[in-house]
């Protein structure tokens, strides 16, 4: 298999490594972002192909939710696998779902994070319809 490239988008640093050496400890390469508009930033101006990005809704400056929408507005942004990541109840996000491949409800095993997305891509990339765990 291919080495996967994402980029983990988190505000919480703790949690955010985590995944991060999780991960990468699977083979993907993985940068990071500790806010929505850095992670946008981020998306933006890597050049290699981004195979997933990999988000939480509520952080400062620009929430995930928000970075999504940014993100799909662009045209390698249509394409790509967007994974969010919510503490919030079930429901709360509903017509923002249109933006995710996936919604992951916190807490999760973050052990089985690295089997999600390849299991994520291997569906179809392009549809924004999103399920929760």
């Amino acid at each position: 298999m291919q080495m996967l490239h994402g980029i983990i988008v988190e505000d919480d640093k703790l949690i955010r490594l985590m995944l991060k050496k999780v991960l990468e400890s699977k083979g993907f390469e993985i940068q990071e972002a500790c806010n929505g508009l850095e992670g946008f930033e981020l998306f933006e101006k890597t050049e290699k192909k981004i195979d997933f990005i990999l988000t939480d809704f509520m952080m400062p400056y620009l929430n995930g939710i928000e970075m999504a929408e940014r993100i799909r507005a662009t045209e390698k942004g249509k394409s790509i696998t967007l994974i969010g990541m919510t503490a919030a109840e079930e429901g709360m996000f509903d017509k923002e779902q249109v933006y995710f491949n996936k919604l992951l409800r916190k807490p999760f095993k973050i052990s089985d994070i690295h089997q999600l997305i390849i299991d994520v891509m291997k569906g179809d990339q392009t549809s924004n319809q999103a399920n929760s765990i």
